[in-house]
């Protein structure tokens, strides 16, 4: 073999292994990529559940502004109720209307929260639940309450009916 010919041979060698260096470096950068786009989503649901959760602190910390510090005892047995006790005054419901504002609020929270995915099941669970067991109460009150809340209790509503049938 002449020193022509050697060097045709390496030549062909050098271009072949430039060629796997660059579709190596072509995957590793892919793959650097990728990882950065799931970095940047996740900090984004990260940023998005900050600004609502200080939206709903906010709205919380408003609604329990608004509530007599001796809230009477009877108003604390509303809860899981399927209506209002005769009993209650005007000024009693607006106080309870209120409280229950800031729980609607925090349970509407927690289900946003569940969307991103950064709360677990249990949690998430126990926000549901605690929807099927106000959700007329609140009615009754006037409390607002978000699509996701009523989609929620329609959705538990549903299962429900499903699981007694079956």
């Amino acid at each position: 073999m002449s020193f022509v010919e050697f060097t045709e041979v390496l030549g062909n060698l050098g271009e072949f292994l430039g060629s796997l260096a660059v579709f190596a470096t072509l995957i590793y950068l892919a793959l650097q990529v990728r990882q950065s786009k799931e970095l940047l989503e996740r900090n984004e649901k990260i940023a998005l559940s900050q600004v609502h959760q200080a939206r709903a602190d906010s709205r919380i910390n408003l609604s329990l502004s608004q509530m007599d510090p001796s809230y009477p005892e009877k108003l604390i047995g509303l809860w899981g109720k399927r209506e209002l006790p005769e009993s209650l005054t005007s000024r009693e419901a607006h106080i309870a209307r209120n409280f229950m504002n800031a729980n609607v609020v925090a349970i509407d929270n927690a289900l946003y929260q569940g969307e991103l995915g950064l709360i677990d099941v249990e949690l998430l669970a126990a926000a549901q639940d605690t929807i099927v067991a106000n959700f007329e109460l609140w009615n009754a009150l006037g409390v607002m309450m978000s699509p996701r809340i009523v989609e929620s209790y329609n959705q538990k509503n549903v299962e429900g009916t499903e699981q007694s049938d079956a």
